[in-house]
């Protein structure tokens, strides 16, 4: 049988390769398999989403970017911005929407 396992190697120690492997084994040293239902479960077949379900995952991607730390490169220029009020510098990761970079714009140009 042929299946392709984790945490194995091509050859050597077969416990923690490290790696992700296609290997032929004997049905009697096979204790369990599984085969995901490609088709049935494909949450990514964006053809059946409806807007709320896009909307639901841009908010989840918008809090999962939200949290991610700003570099240093922009760290200085961040922080000039949150004290001209051009921004709050909350959620610094996140997508800006149209509204926002007006705003910001806006805002930058006044001060």
């Amino acid at each position: 049988m042929v299946a392709i396992e984790g945490n194995t190697s091509q050859s050597g120690s077969q416990s923690n390769g490290g790696q992700v492997c296609r290997k032929t084994r004997k049905y009697n040293v096979i204790v369990g398999e599984v085969r995901p239902r490609y088709e049935e479960e494909d949450d990514m077949d964006f053809s059946k989403w409806t807007d709320s379900d896009f909307v639901r995952f841009a908010q989840k991607m918008q809090s999962a970017l939200a949290k991610q730390p700003v570099s240093a490169k922009l760290a200085p220029e961040l922080a000039e911005a949150k004290a001209k009020g051009i921004t709050d510098g909350t959620s610094p990761g996140a997508f800006c929407t149209r509204a926002q970079a007006a705003v910001m714009t806006l805002r930058a140009t006044r001060k």
